[in-house]
Order: C-alpha cells, then sequence, then structure tokens
C-alpha cells in the first residue's frame, strides 16, 4: 500500500507542476489583455481591426487557458483522494469472492492474465 500511495506522488507532482504553470500563464495572460485595453483606450484606437483581433485572440487565450486550468485541477483533486488507506483495501478484498463468480469464465481467464506473468520457455 505504500507502494501505491508512493506511485500516486509520482502523478501528484507533474500534475501540481501543470497547475501551477496554467495559473501562471493565465495570469500572464490577464495582464497583456489589460495592458493592451488600456493602451487602446487611452490612445483611442478602438476601432482598429488589428487592436480588435489582438483582443479577440487574448481572450480565446485566456478561455483556453481556463479551460485547461479547470481540468488540471480537477485532475488534480481527484489524484489527490485517490490515497489506499488499509481499510479500503480489506473491504475490497473481502467483497472479491462475489466479484470472480460473477464473472463469466474468458474474463476470469483475462482477469488471471493480468495478475500472473505469463511465462515462457526458453
Amino acid at each position: 500500500m505504500e507502494r501505491a500511495n508512493h506511485l500516486a506522488s509520482k502523478v501528484l507532482k507533474p500534475l501540481r507542476q501543470r497547475v501551477q504553470q496554467l495559473t501562471k500563464d493565465l495570469a500572464s495572460a490577464e495582464e497583456e489583455g489589460e495592458r493592451a485595453l488600456r493602451s487602446i483606450t487611452e490612445s483611442g484606437v478602438g476601432d482598429n481591426d488589428l487592436a480588435r483581433r489582438f483582443l479577440r485572440e487574448n481572450e480565446q487565450r485566456r478561455r483556453q487557458l481556463r479551460g485547461a486550468l479547470n481540468e488540471a485541477e480537477g485532475e488534480l483533486a481527484a489524484r489527490e483522494t485517490e490515497h489506499l488507506d488499509p481499510d479500503t483495501v480489506r473491504q475490497a478484498l473481502q467483497a472479491f469472492d462475489e466479484v470472480w463468480e460473477a464473472l463469466e469464465p474468458a474474463e476470469q481467464r483475462d482477469l488471471l492474465r493480468c495478475w500472473v506473468p505469463e511465462r515462457r520457455n526458453s
């Protein structure tokens, strides 16, 4: 179980880094958009096609970053709660016989193949 929790923590580190990077990228894009909007407003070139296109592209980028950030935060939250504890493992193992009996013979065979490495004659 400690090994499973250790492996889970290895998955969490890159997810946390991704959340941090996306948060940083989103803040940067928002600042860039605000600066551009202030500059456009102050200079009076609001009717400029280039300025409008830049603002549209910036907004699209911010939407993409928000979506990616929400997805990464959701995955991180789900992974953080995945840690195994002894009671969860015990309960799952106690219910295994019932699950095994519900499987078709081919499914039982496939499951055994997942657990037992195939032996090759050398």
